[in-house]
C-alpha cells in the first residue's frame, strides 16, 4: 500500500506527487521495496527469538570489524517520528534545525536517513509529506508498522518490535550501500522497539508537557551532537555498549535505566551544547519553532 503510493507519485499521480521513493542509482532497492511490500500482510510474524543474539553481541565486542575490509564510513540513521518529530502529538522543538542537519550537503555526504514507523502505512504517508516536503526523496526508505514484528510474550497483538536485520538485508540489495549493526543508528522513544539490537538505539524520552517553554526540549539538538561522534565510529553498536553514549558508561541491553542518558545532566549538556557547535559549524540556524509549523499538520 505506501510503497505503492510512491510508486504512484513517481508516475504523476497526483498522491505525494512532490515525493519519490529513492533517487538514482536507487532504483533497484525501490523496485525490490514495491514487490516485497505488495505480500505483506496485516499480521507479521511473531519473533522466535526475544533477546540479542548472540552472534550480534559478539559483534558489539569488537571496535573494528572483523576480516574483510567493510566500508564503515557511510552510517544510516533511522528515524521513529513519532517520538522524533512529535512526542504525545505534540511537535518536538527543533525539528526544523534537525531536519536542515540531516539534508545538509556535509551530513549527506556520510549519512543516509531512514524513516521506520510503527503507525500505519496510509498515516505515515501523510506524516512523512507534512513533515519533510521537498526533501523527502532524500530518504533512503520509508517503512510503516507491516514491517515490523509481533512480540508473542505480550497481551498486546499488534506489531511492536524492530528487527535491523530487515533493514540491513534490504540495503544488502545490488547498487545499495550496505549498512550492519556497525553503521545503524535508530530514534526511538520505545524501549521494546529495540530489543533485538539494544545497542544500535538512541533511546530518546517522551516530551515533558509539564515545562511549556519549547526551548527545555533540547533532545534533537543532543541527536546532532550523538549522531556527529558517531561518525567516527568504525562500530557504532561497540562505541554504545561501552560507554560511547553515556560518556565512559557501560551499558547492559538488559537494564532500561542505563540507556535513558538524558537523565544525566552532565551527559545532556555534552551532546546539546556538541550539537550546537555542529550547527554552528554548518551555519544551520537553531530555532526551537519551524517558520512553518502548522497546527493541522497530521501526528502519529
Amino acid at each position: 500500500m505506501f510503497f505503492n503510493a510512491y510508486a504512484a507519485a513517481r508516475t504523476g499521480c497526483p498522491y505525494l506527487s512532490s515525493l519519490t521513493y529513492l533517487q538514482q542509482p536507487w532504483s533497484r532497492c525501490l523496485k525490490n521495496s514495491l514487490s516485497t511490500s505488495s505480500r505483506s500482510t496485516s499480521n507479521p510474524a511473531p519473533l522466535k527469538l526475544l533477546e540479542p543474539s548472540p552472534e550480534y553481541l559478539s559483534a558489539t565486542l569488537v571496535s573494528t570489524p572483523p576480516g574483510r575490509k567493510i566500508d564503515v564510513s557511510k552510517k544510516l540513521v533511522i528515524l521513529e517520528l513519532n517520538g522524533v518529530r512529535t512526542s504525545k502529538g505534540v511537535p518536538r522543538p527543533y525539528w526544523q534545525t534537525f531536519k536542515d542537519y540531516l539534508f545538509h550537503e556535509d551530513t549527506r555526504s556520510w549519512l543516509d536517513t531512514m524513516v521506520w514507523s510503527c503507525a500505519k502505512p496510509t498515516k505515515v504517508a501523510d506524516v512523512v509529506k507534512s513533515s519533510f516536503g521537498q526533501t523527502a526523496p532524500m530518504l533512503l526508505a520509508v517503512w510503516a508498522r507491516h514491517k515490523m514484528k509481533v512480540d508473542p510474550d505480550s497481551q498486546n497483538q499488534s506489531p511492536r518490535l524492530k528487527d535491523l536485520h530487515s533493514v540491513w538485508k534490504f540495503t544488502g540489495e545490488p547498487k545499495c550501500i550496505p549498512h550492519s549493526s556497525y553503521t545503524t543508528l535508530l530514534i526511538d522513544q520505545s524501549y521494546d522497539a529495540a530489543r533485538l539490537q539494544p545497542y544500535n538505539h538512541i533511546l530518546v524520552p517522551e516530551r515533558d508537557l509539564r515545562h511549556p517553554v519549547e526551548a527545555s526540549d533540547d533532545i534533537l539538538l543532543c541527536a546532532v551532537g550523538i549522531l556527529e561522534a558517531a561518525r567516527g565510529q568504525e562500530n557504532v553498536a561497540h562505541w554504545i555498549r561501552h560507554g560511547g553514549l553515556m560518556l565512559g558508561k557501560d551499558i547492559n541491553e538488559a537494564d532500561e535505566q542505563a540507556r535513558m542518558w538524558w537523565v544525566d545532566p552532565k551527559v545532556r549538556e555534552h551532546w546539546r551544547d556538541s550539537g550546537k557547535v555542529v550547527l554552528r559549524d554548518l551555519k544551520i540556524e537553531i530555532r526551537p519553532k519551524s517558520r512553518h509549523t502548522s497546527a493541522l499538520s497530521p501526528t502519529l
